[in-house]
């Protein structure tokens, strides 16, 4: 009888085993795209959608945030992207020159995937002893009209501290055989640029003729009667005819109102160090397209980093960006108020891509 027990006990045991072990699998999580009803067990295969919808209320970013599209606590939107400096920052983001080669003899008429026309006359090109170049020409130029590209490339739109209003900047050379080249005497090259602002009082600007050096914007000599550019019309499409006596960087610009600067504080309040080498502040005038430098330092106080911005301008209507490098991470933020010169001010820097802030800074009017 205990034997027959036994054996009916050890069925029931044996039974209950089968039918735990039987039970159905699968994603038991409703808010997952393949929840499964008849699940009984998570077998953890639950999948999420991108969380991109600022509209979207499983997303947990605040949508009113222009400047916070992704939250990279979320595992959902973890960040991987990854810099040692921010000279690695730039390079990763850096502008391309475009190449284009002719015969001296025979010049040259070409378009860049910018939207700019370029036109070389025979034999308008000369060595640095003033010899005439002959055989194959190889010309490099390199476009910046965007917000993003002034920020990435540092060619900032300001001359000796004066920000400027930019209606585009270019970088060109031309070489036969490596050795560098200038304009002939008397002879120019025909340039149209795409015009990034109509507005009036822009002049040609110079900015050296080395494109791995900080561009010092100066005008153009009044006695360079090669160098010149019309207006362009006020409607689309809208293009500066330049006629170009020199090379290297060239920018059309008018300076804007210089005011009275200010220095405000800022204390990081989650980053310990800010590192000057791979951290800048930047102004972005509004409504305009102008990037100039804030002049800031760098210390730290308290357990958080700080700064000293010195060229705030109170009169000039900006936005101010800080984005550094810190622990192989990009960090931004972006002030759209105007910080206050008599307090500490407090800010938060996240971490970001840098696809995303170029779209955040692409997209400020």
């Amino acid at each position: 009888m205990k034997s027959i027990r036994k054996i009916t006990l050890s069925l029931l045991v044996l039974m209950s085993i089968t039918v735990l072990s039987c039970k159905k699998e699968g994603c038991t999580d409703s808010t997952a795209t393949n929840y499964n009803s008849k699940a009984k067990k998570d077998n953890g295969t639950c999948l999420y959608p991108t969380k991109t919808d600022p509209d979207d209320p499983i997303d947990p970013v605040d949508p009113t945030d222009p400047i916070n599209p992704k939250d990279s606590t979320d595992k959902e939107n973890v960040i991987t992207e990854t810099f040692a400096s921010l000279d690695a920052f730039r390079k990763a983001n850096a502008i391309p020159f475009e190449t284009f080669s002719f015969d001296a003899s025979v010049g040259g008429n070409f378009n860049t995937t910018k939207g700019m026309i370029i036109k070389v006359s025979p034999n308008s090109l000369v060595d640095y002893s003033g010899n005439a170049a002959v055989g194959n020409i190889v010309v490099r130029i390199k476009e910046i009209y965007s917000k993003w590209d002034i920020i990435t490339s540092e060619v900032y739109t300001e001359s000796y501290g004066i920000p400027l209003e930019s209606g585009g900047e270019f970088f060109i050379d031309a070489k036969a055989n490596g050795a560098p080249l200038k304009v002939a005497p008397g002879k120019s090259l025909a340039i149209s640029m795409p015009a990034q602002s109509t507005t009036a009082g822009m002049q040609l600007l110079t900015g050296g003729q080395s494109a791995d050096t900080t561009a010092r914007w100066t005008p153009v000599d009044s006695t360079d009667t090669t160098s010149r550019f019309n207006y362009p019309p006020p409607s689309p499409p809208s293009l500066y005819e330049i006629k170009l006596g020199i090379l290297g960087w060239i920018n059309i610009d008018r300076y804007l109102h210089n005011g009275q600067t200010v220095t405000c504080e800022f204390e990081v309040t989650n980053l310990p160090k800010l590192d000057p080498r791979n951290t800048r502040f930047v102004g972005i005038v509004k409504g305009v397209h102008s990037v100039y430098q804030g002049g800031a330092q760098y210390s730290e106080a308290g357990g958080n980093a700080r700064i000293t911005a010195n060229r705030i301008i109170p009169s000039l209507p900006s936005l101010h960006l800080v984005y550094t490098i810190s622990d192989s991470k990009l960090y931004f933020v972006l002030l759209e108020d105007a910080p206050n010169p008599n307090a500490l001010n407090s800010i938060f820097m996240k971490q970001i891509t840098s696809s995303d802030l170029n779209e955040i800074i692409n997209d400020l009017k």
